[in-house]
C-alpha cells in the first residue's frame, strides 16, 4: 500500500477486514466487465489476499467504501448497507 494514497489506505484495510460485509456490496464502476470483480471487496484486494490497485484510481469505489464505513459505524447489518448502496447506485448488481 506504498503507493495508495494515505486517505485510501483505511479503505483496503477496512475491506480486508471486513470480508463479510465489503463481499455482499456490488460495485457499479463497472470493473465487473472491465476486471472481472464481483463484489466491491474484489476492487480492494485480490482473491489470494493481495492488494488490488483498482480502487486506488476509482472514485466510485472509494465513495461506495465512504458509504460502508458510516453504516457499519452505525451497526448496520451487511445486507441492509449492500441495499443502501445498490439504492444510491442503482443499475443491475453484479453477480456474487
Amino acid at each position: 500500500l506504498d503507493m495508495v494514497p494515505a486517505n485510501m489506505v483505511q479503505h483496503y484495510q477496512l475491506a480486508r477486514a471486513n470480508p463479510d460485509v465489503y463481499s455482499q456490496v456490488p460495485c457499479f464502476c463497472g470493473c465487473d466487465q472491465m476486471l472481472g470483480h464481483r463484489n466491491l471487496e474484489q476492487c480492494f484486494v485480490t482473491p489470494d489476499g493481495g492488494w488490488e490497485s483498482h480502487a486506488s484510481g476509482c472514485s466510485i469505489c472509494i465513495q461506495e467504501s465512504q458509504m460502508l464505513v458510516r453504516m457499519m459505524g452505525r451497526g448496520m447489518s451487511p445486507g441492509a448497507m449492500a441495499e443502501r448502496v445498490i439504492a444510491e447506485y442503482g443499475g443491475p448488481m453484479m453477480s456474487t
